[in-house]
């Protein structure tokens, strides 16, 4: 079903904006669209990739390509959310909300905006317009009952829970926050009998990962090992149940099996960028400070396009006083990513505490002309 919506909000999008741009020909209007929608997913994927900056410059560019319709797509709520434009999005919901009151969209949008803002008493009563406006929308109840546990309205949390497993019983969401909420509550025997709803009946990855974490907390390592191996097989290409395991082993007092289990994760996935970072600070942790950067450089040779592992790697380095070292790193990152202004950042800093105060002053300048104008 939810694919069917998308392609009906995505077809409805599209549709008003042919109407609404004006060109010459329909080849034209139909070329702009994508060019539009290229750029929004251009913009979203520039912030995940964490170059914020990049996203928000296609954002701007948009709106003054676009006036108008930038703001009816429905990648922009997501966009400006992750660039902490909350006062302008919250302004885009409320004048989508007073010219279609129907459409769920802008009232979940406003109830999301309230909740990444952290304003979780506002996002409470958002959800709950939701809930009553649109009582087939599962985000009213979810959502809702999240608001209520970061609140600490835990018996009120989990009579919405209630209620949302009730109404929607074949959404493994309600399940999952039903598990949480014993979860939050740090009763573990409880959280395990919930997550392994989760696991048996939807066979969802959180299931098994959920339940690992409970049989961790109450000491029955051998079962965590067993629960995480077998989310790990069932979910191979993804990290979570890896991740599990690790820390597992490393609960139980065995750091060399953990620093194994994490050194099979980078080599299992070495092309999924935010397990491989978090494999490399897990093992500097750990007191494998080797295997992490061995891992970095690896990273950076994998991931030509992203600047994360080398400034991961200079950040190391930093931590370990290599501040040459460090200097280096980033001189080198700085290179390919020339407009990364937190690499010249971090490269002064290296310079300085390398006691190569000439070089960090001439960069300091080519900063400053760079970003400070």
């Amino acid at each position: 079903m939810t694919y069917f919506i998308d392609v009906w909000h995505n077809w409805r999008e599209r549709r008003n904006f042919m109407r609404d741009v004006r060109r010459e020909s329909a080849d034209a209007r139909e070329w702009a669209y994508y060019r539009f929608r290229d750029a929004m997913i251009e913009a979203r994927s520039a912030l995940e990739g964490g170059h914020t900056r990049r996203a928000a410059q296609i954002w701007i560019q948009a709106c003054e390509q676009y006036p108008g319709q930038a703001r009816g797509s429905n990648l922009v709520l997501e966009l400006l959310i992750g660039l902490s434009r909350f006062d302008e999005a919250d302004l885009l919901m409320k004048e989508g909300q007073a010219k279609k009151p129907g459409d769920a969209r802008f009232a979940v949008g406003l109830a999301h905006i309230a909740r990444a803002r952290g304003d979780h008493e506002l996002a409470a009563q958002r959800w709950a317009f939701v809930r009553k406006t649109f009582p087939n929308v599962i985000e009213g109840f979810t959502f809702g009952a999240q608001a209520l546990r970061e609140l600490k309205l835990l018996s009120d949390a989990e009579a919405l829970t209630l209620r949302t497993m009730k109404r929607f019983p074949n959404e493994v969401i309600g399940f999952m926050e039903y598990a949480n909420l014993a979860q939050t509550q740090q009763n573990w025997e409880q959280a395990l009998q919930r997550w392994e709803v989760v696991r048996l009946r939807f066979d969802h990855l959180s299931g098994y990962t959920g339940a690992g974490q409970a049989l961790v907390e109450l000491a029955r390592y051998d079962e965590a090992a067993a629960i995480y191996n077998a989310g790990r097989m069932r979910y191979p290409t993804e990290p979570a149940a890896y991740f599990g395991l690790a820390k597992c082993a490393e609960a139980q007092g065995d750091v060399n099996e953990s620093i194994n289990r994490w050194k099979d994760l980078a080599q299992r996935l070495p092309m999924h960028i935010l397990s491989v970072l978090e494999c490399a600070n897990a093992l500097e942790d750990l007191g494998a400070r080797p295997d992490a950067e061995g891992i970095l450089h690896e990273a950076i040779d994998h991931f030509i396009d992203d600047p994360r592992p080398a400034m991961a790697l200079g950040d190391l380095l930093l931590r370990k006083h290599e501040f040459s070292a460090a200097a280096g790193v980033f001189a080198s990152a700085r290179a390919t990513f020339p407009n990364e202004e937190v690499l010249y950042v971090r490269n002064i800093e290296a310079l300085l505490q390398a006691a190569n105060g000439d070089k960090a002053e001439a960069l300091q300048k080519e900063y400053s002309k760079r970003f400070k104008q």
